[in-house]
């Protein structure tokens, strides 16, 4: 039979150290793969689905550009109403 030996208070402190350091570069490892892994999968969306992006990006354009059009003749009616004295 074999026999179980006790541990020092220092081993264990120093056993727990290296457990702790180890586990933080683990989740450092882990973070970095994440990002890796998120940078490829949104690379291959974009280039999946480029077109369909670019399309919706321009439709956005437009209508960005008939708002400002739209606000741009709302504020002409509002100075002309405001010209023959309706408020």
């Amino acid at each position: 039979m074999t026999q179980a030996t006790i541990m020092s208070q220092k081993d264990r402190t120093e056993l727990r150290r290296i457990v702790k350091a180890r586990f933080a570069i683990l989740q450092s490892q882990l973070r970095t793969r994440q990002q890796e892994l998120q940078h490829t999968l949104r690379e291959q969306v974009e280039a999946e689905y480029a077109s369909e992006i670019e399309r919706a990006q321009k439709k956005s354009q437009k209508i960005l550009e008939k708002a400002r059009k739209l606000e741009d003749e709302a504020r002409e009616l509002e100075q002309e109403m405001r010209g023959i004295g309706i408020s």
